[in-house]
């Protein structure tokens, strides 16, 4: 920067002197702003005069008083106290670029990002405001941007072209009220109303107090307001001269307060809209329960198995005395005889520990029913955590969901959240059954409920990934070896309604699309194709060779996207079914047989071909003991 006190130019360059936009004097002091904050020159150079929070862009003089464009609004400096900047609170978001004094006494033109300004210095309040919704070239003013000719043409400089305004011929009773919140009330408590905030879930009454500056007559000011939820519901609707809105006990989620102004001239003024979130206590989310049902459960379990060691033990103790007693019998056999008052006194001591020992059988036997009573109550729990198909079926045209564990509870498990005009369903198998599968399928559940609420972009191979990564972390896998026999397989599924179009993932489990061969045209499936009659073809989609879980050779799981077609047919299942031993040589049922079952029933609805595979399973495994979980999902379009 050069300054014209000296010739030729000299120049005065530091730190302070960059991005400064305009220099004034006041009180024969050289001033000008930046991002630094207000700077000086001392006669030599600039220095720092005082530091603040925001940009400086420009500057005026008036009087004792010195207005200040910033990038948090409107500024007022007096008495030279630049360390007491007073900030309008209009709108801390808007940037002064530009300071002009108007033609009336009081009154200052600002040129900002959002247009240019007429500003009332003596209730620091705008009066109107010109944008490109009033015909501006552009909203933003550039530094220095405003110049107001001897004619009354206030001519307006933005970065996209150059525009004029006639203050004489404009008529300001035209202008809509500026609408604004003043003041903003939270549990009874002022508040700074800044956009975007998030609230505790016991922050939730609100009140708003909106003020509208009208040029013409404030007095005649009517306002509309209304507050809008996360699931795009209105609350309480108001047209009229009230301008406070109140908002009680208000339930976890994002809102909106839209609100607008009008005038004596009947122009409403530009919708204006405020948003926040009010949050839902940890103590009410669903990864909160079932963290205290899997709780509750562990600690079943570990009762149980605390009362089975103690029972052995006992049991032990018993066997060791009996034979005791018994060996004490045999070494006095020589005594017996001679002694027949003794004996019949050992005999009754005898029958007296047998009795004991009956009894404590039948303590076990109580215990036994006690475990198997608890492990009844965890199956109604798994089973309330598994919603029935028909919460799904207004989705698809039909359905059916096969769902037979070994075991009272089953390490299988099936879910799936619906999102819109989009579905996700999803069909697993951890690993064991009986009590640790259930355990290990509340943790699926757990984490797909925990993935799905934190996700906004759902790609199903990105889910399996994050699966993965959290299984890995709480089961405190590190890969070795036994690591390797803990983990989930799934098959992960989403629909999108609209667009018909299927996403799949897959770790161990494959997915079945079977669709009629008047409709399976094109080159798109071909590559997918497993085996076909006269009717249908039947595709799979297989899944990657890696469970959800620590694996010796772990990828990227396969994100596969296919379009879906009227009556197309979708299958995803366990294990279960394909690995059960039966028939005369008692082989398992295996893939390929399960295959040629389901094109077979294509004209049968859902309800039947799910009887249909029900009874060919049980036809297979005859007297046979089912050893795993079975699960079988059907859908159809």
């Amino acid at each position: 920067y050069l300054s014209a006190f000296y010739s030729p130019p000299q120049e005065l360059k530091n730190k302070f002197t960059a991005n400064v936009f305009q220099l004034i004097e006041v009180n024969g002091k050289v001033l000008g702003g930046n991002n630094a904050g207000f700077v000086a020159f001392d006669g030599e150079h600039f220095e720092l005069e005082q530091e603040t929070e925001c940009n400086i862009w420009s500057l005026y003089a008036e009087g004792d008083k010195i207005w200040v464009g910033t990038d948090c609004g409107i500024g007022l400096v007096k008495d030279m106290r630049f360390d007491q900047m007073e900030l309008s609170t209009f709108d801390r978001a808007m940037m002064i670029k530009s300071i002009l004094p108007a033609r009336n006494r009081n009154y200052l033109w600002l040129g900002t990002n959002k247009g240019f300004s007429y500003f009332n210095t003596e209730d620091q309040k705008f009066e109107f405001t010109i944008n490109t919704k009033d015909g501006l070239s552009g909203d933003e003013i550039t530094p220095g941007g405003l110049f107001l000719d001897s004619n009354d043409l206030l001519w307006v400089g933005t970065y996209h072209g150059i525009s004029n305004f006639n203050i004489r011929a404009k008529s300001t009773q035209n202008f809509a009220p500026v609408c604004y919140i003043e003041k903003l009330f939270l549990n009874g408590d002022r508040i700074q109303a800044e956009k975007g905030r998030s609230f505790a879930q016991r922050e939730n009454n609100f009140i708003f107090e909106i003020s509208a500056l009208s040029f013409s007559d404030e007095t005649s000011v009517e306002y509309e307001y209304y507050l809008r939820g996360s699931g795009n519901e209105y609350a309480s609707y108001h047209r009229g001269d009230e301008y406070r809105a109140y908002y009680n006990n208000l339930p976890p989620g994002k809102y909106e307060f839209i609100y607008k102004a009008k005038g004596k001239n009947n122009i409403w003024g530009y919708a204006e809209n405020f948003d926040f979130i009010i949050r839902t206590a940890w103590y009410n989310t669903w990864g909160f329960r079932i963290m205290v049902i899997l709780l509750l459960g562990t600690s079943a379990y570990l009762f149980y198995l605390i009362r089975i060691r103690a029972i052995k033990n006992q049991k032990d103790r018993l066997e060791l005395q009996v034979k005791e007693r018994t060996r004490e019998i045999h070494e006095q056999k020589d005594e017996i005889l001679a002694q027949r008052n003794k004996i019949e006194y050992q005999l009754e001591e005898i029958e007296t520990q047998r009795d004991q020992i009956v009894v404590q059988r039948d303590l076990v036997v109580d215990q036994k029913q006690a475990i198997t009573d608890s492990i009844a109550y965890a199956q109604k729990i798994q089973s309330a955590l598994l919603r029935p198909a028909s919460d799904i079926g207004d989705f698809f045209s039909d359905l059916f969901i096969l769902f037979q564990p070994r075991d009272i509870v089953s390490g299988d498990f099936y879910w799936f959240k619906e999102m819109n005009d989009r579905m996700v369903i999803v069909g697993a198998d951890c690993t064991g059954h009986g009590v640790p599968g259930a355990f290990m399928s509340m943790l699926g559940v757990t984490l797909l409920n925990d993935e799905l609420e934190s996700t906004k972009v759902v790609k199903p191979n990105e889910i399996l990934g994050n699966l993965r990564i959290k299984v890995k972390d709480m089961l405190a896998q590190e890969g070795n070896i036994e690591d390797q026999k803990d983990g989930i397989d799934m098959a992960f599924v989403l629909i999108d309604k609209e667009k018909r179009e299927l996403q799949f993932a897959g770790a161990n489990y494959p997915l079945y699309l079977i669709r009629k061969k008047e409709q399976a045209g094109g080159e798109e499936l071909e590559p997918y194709l497993s085996i076909e009659n006269d009717v249908h073809k039947l595709y799979e989609l297989k899944g990657d060779k890696q469970p959800i879980g620590v694996h010796w050779e772990e990828t990227d799981f396969t994100n596969h996207v296919i379009k879906l077609q009227d009556q197309d047919t979708v299958y995803i299942f366990s294990d279960g079914i394909l690995d059960q031993y039966g028939g005369e040589n008692r082989k398992k049922f295996k893939a390929f047989k399960f295959r040629e079952l389901l094109l077979s029933i294509q004209g049968d609805n859902m309800e039947s071909q799910k009887c249909v595979v029900l009874a060919a399973f049980e036809t297979w495994r005859g007297k046979n003991e089912q050893i795993d979980d079975v699960s079988v999902i059907g859908l159809r379009f």
